[in-house]
């Protein structure tokens, strides 16, 4: 009897032991993996010229929080009754909070290649990027500062809008 019982005894501490190391449930690890490139075409704002063509990219800190880096160029063509061409660079970093619907906070430097002199834009605005992909908006404020040769500023404030595609 008692070779019975140790028998039974054992055989349930086996079957026990063998249950807890069974998962009933797999435990799902997400990824957060959204889109973060962008190709844009931005009316006024960040450059003194009216429009940027530009490439931003987004570097997830969290969820809600992201940095986004940005380079943008511009050219127009003899502008000015003296035939030169204006051609800017506009390279600026964003933080943004949110998910879809962003609040976007900024700065930059704008960089006219031909005449050597730069400005600082800020930013603050509102942005629409989806993290699955597709169209992208942005309407923001951008006081600029800084003087060049073709607008004498010490501040302008401006505003202006972005449109592309995020992929």
């Amino acid at each position: 009897m008692k070779l019975y019982l140790r028998i039974n005894s054992l055989a349930l501490i086996i079957i026990l032991g063998l249950t807890l190391m069974c998962y009933s449930q797999r435990k799902v690890v997400t990824v957060y993996n959204p889109k973060s490139n962008t190709l844009y075409l931005e009316l006024f704002g960040n450059s003194i010229n009216y429009y940027v063509i530009g490439y931003d990219k987004i570097f997830c800190i969290a969820p809600n929080n992201r940095i986004a880096a940005a380079c943008g160029f511009s050219w127009l063509p003899k502008v000015r009754q003296d035939g030169i061409t204006k051609l800017n660079f506009s390279p600026h970093v964003s933080y943004l909070y949110g998910q879809r619907h962003f609040l976007e906070v900024g700065t930059g430097l704008t960089y006219e290649v031909y005449e050597k002199t730069t400005a600082i834009p800020l930013r603050l605005g509102y942005r629409f990027q989806p993290d699955d992909g597709g169209f992208y908006y942005r309407i923001h404020l951008t006081p600029i500062f800084g003087e060049t040769k073709f607008i004498h500023l010490s501040a302008l404030m401006i505003g202006g809008m972005a449109f592309g595609i995020t992929f």
